[in-house]
């Protein structure tokens, strides 16, 4: 939060993924192939506590289904947290803790 917020208007709108019931009221659907990473949420989740292999690990999995790590980045921070703009992903799923992050990142059905 430091460096991406300038006010406190700012600030607020990047926490409100903490917010359950704001954070239940918004759509986090997006055209994405949500397949690409349903195979991965487990492990997505468990490297969050090192933010350089996890970006490692997410560009892999860009490469390897031929999508920008860009989207693939938008798409997982929209799980997260109902917005492609946010604080990193590994410090979002650091404080959502992990059974958090999986349940978000997991698709409903």
């Amino acid at each position: 939060l430091k460096v991406r917020t300038k006010t406190i208007v700012e600030m607020v709108d990047m926490t409100r993924f903490l917010d359950e019931s704001w954070f239940k009221s918004q759509d986090r659907d997006s055209d994405f192939d949500y397949s690409i990473i349903s195979a991965h949420i487990e492990k997505i989740v468990q490297l969050r506590e090192n933010n350089d292999i996890l970006m490692e690990y997410l560009k892999s999995i860009s490469l390897e289904n031929n999508v920008s790590l860009k989207s693939l980045a938008a798409y997982i921070r929209l799980r997260l947290c109902a917005s492609k703009i946010s604080p990193p992903l590994d410090v979002i799923m650091n404080v959502l803790g992990e059974e958090e992050s999986i349940n978000r990142l997991k698709k409903e059905t």
